[in-house]
């Protein structure tokens, strides 16, 4: 646009040095409207960008993912679902529900099994349009195969990457539990949550 302003603008002055007085002056005058007119053009687009809301919908993010998938003396699975709302492009806010099941086969009759279950909020910032950091706070019902239930607060804190095209996209997230003290009692001495998934509008 700069470029054909400043070549009008030369032309117009080539054509006003071999015009007479009055041809000069009305030539100055379309020049003045014509910029006029671009400027309202300019400022009603800039209003209209300015008051442009993305919806609720758009703002919205998912995640179905499964993980921590083990065989061999035993069984182990976890699962969560997240739902998300962007407060901005790159950041993301929102909660989820969550489940742990872990099966041992021990000598003897016994076997012994546990089903923790949980909700919590969480954070994300996408680095790049794959890779993306993440931290959870997990309020836990776990219970101890012994009847006895516990239910402590789990911090998480890791990372992701995805990739796909469309509003969906696959990959897989890695979330260290953070204290010693859960990994030992709750989890197995598992030192990572580990997921594979979908995630929608990430």
């Amino acid at each position: 646009i700069m470029n054909r302003v400043l070549t009008s603008v030369l032309l117009f002055s080539m054509m006003i040095f071999f015009s007479t007085e009055m041809e000069a002056q009305r030539k100055s005058r379309k020049r003045s409207s014509d910029r006029s007119t671009r400027t309202e053009r300019t400022s009603s687009r800039t209003n209209s960008d300015d008051t442009e809301t993305i919806s609720l919908r758009d703002r919205m993010s998912y995640d179905i993912l499964m993980g921590n998938i083990a065989l061999g003396g035993g069984f182990s699975l976890s699962g969560k679902f997240g739902a998300g709302y962007k407060l901005m492009e790159r950041l993301t806010t929102g909660a989820g529900i969550k489940f742990y099941y872990f099966y041992q086969n021990l000598p003897g009759p016994d076997n012994f099994s546990t089903f923790s279950y949980g909700a919590y909020p969480y954070v994300r910032f996408k680095i790049s349009e794959q890779i993306y950091i993440k931290g959870e706070y997990v309020y836990y019902n776990i219970d101890g195969g012994n009847g006895d239930n516990a239910t402590p607060f789990v911090p998480f804190i890791g990372g992701g990457y995805t990739s796909g095209f469309g509003p969906w996209k696959f990959g897989i997230e890695l979330l260290l539990i953070v204290k010693d003290s859960d990994r030992d009692q709750y989890f197995n001495r598992d030192l990572f949550e580990y997921t594979i998934g979908a995630t929608y509008n990430f």
